[in-house]
């Protein structure tokens, strides 16, 4: 006798729920199902919903950071003038225009992701 023989068998199926004590009331003839007009022309079981296509703010962000940054560096590239004693180092200056610039950029990469948010507010179409 092997092993497989000898084992108990159980089931690996999940038992089901017991039926409910009210039975499903079937839709009047004539009345239609709520939602039933939106759903024409579907097949049974699809869902018909609405796509919304919105921006992803991050990149905007970054986008305005970077550029920020960018002309932050460019600023201070224009800003060395060759025989001109510098009171204040380079660094020091691109860092601060830079942080300043980052700052600024970053909210009008925001202002510019929400206005086109914004502008697209209404959905774009339907999905099946």
């Amino acid at each position: 006798m092997s092993q497989d023989e000898s084992a108990p068998q159980t089931s690996a199926t999940p038992t089901s729920a017991p039926p409910s004590s009210t039975p499903p009331t079937p839709a009047a003839e004539g009345t239609p199902e709520p939602g039933a007009g939106a759903r024409e022309g579907l097949p049974p079981g699809a869902v018909q919903v609405t796509v919304r296509r919105a921006p992803r703010f991050l990149p905007f962000i970054l986008t305005g950071v970077v550029l920020g940054v960018l002309l932050a560096l460019v600023a201070v590239a224009l800003r060395q003038v060759p025989g001109q004693e510098v009171e204040v180092s380079t660094r020091a200056v691109l860092g601060y225009l830079g942080s300043i610039g980052g700052l600024f950029g970053g909210l009008v990469g925001a202002a510019v992701a929400v206005a086109i948010d914004r502008r697209q507010g209404r959905p774009s179409g339907r999905s099946r």
